[in-house]
């Protein structure tokens, strides 16, 4: 992900030359995008709309927020969060599919969409973690996986009895 979409840097290219350097961005309001402020001020100068949507105006009075970028151990969470949500998005995935080969009728009806509405969160999880660029974005990768993995959890025990009543063996995804 480019935190500047005028300058286009790109801070996870740059991991190493950035150190304690910060940076002071401003979001659009209609995108989210993220510019360095003094990259969107030379911007504006030549026309009013966001470099991302187009839209005009969409900045109004620049509001500044400092994010500082990610120390080498904060991108090793970041990555690590990304290999538990592949993983946890394949388990979901083996369940939906086994889930509705062996499950019950009724309890297929409800369980099913929930793991493959899990699977895609897991995956969307997996691809933002792997672009975080500032500890804004960490942040909010790591909230969006605890979430979804404690819906997980809370559905794991009425997958576990549902499987048991067809199979002597635990499922691999359940233990």
């Amino acid at each position: 992900m480019r935190i500047c979409g005028v300058c286009q840097f790109n801070e996870k290219e740059n991991l190493i030359n950035i150190k304690d350097h910060t940076h002071t961005v401003t979001a659009c309001e209609s995108c989210k995008q993220l510019y360095h402020t003094e990259c969107i001020k030379e911007w504006m100068k030549v026309g009013n709309t966001c470099p991302q949507c187009r839209k005009t105006g969409t900045f109004g009075a620049l509001s500044n927020r400092v994010i500082p970028p990610l120390t080498r151990e904060q991108f090793g969470v970041a990555i690590d969060i990304g290999s538990k949500a592949f993983f946890t998005s394949l388990n979901c995935s083996q369940l939906a599919y086994d889930v509705k080969k062996f499950g019950s009728a009724l309890e297929l009806a409800e369980i099913k969409p929930r793991l493959v509405e899990l699977e895609t969160r897991f995956k969307e999880i997996k691809g933002r973690s792997y672009n975080v660029t500032n500890t804004a974005d960490l942040d909010d990768v790591i909230t969006k996986f605890i979430e979804a993995n404690a819906e997980f959890a809370e559905i794991k025990p009425r997958l576990a009895s549902m499987w048991s009543r067809h199979f002597t063996t635990p499922h691999p995804s359940l233990s």
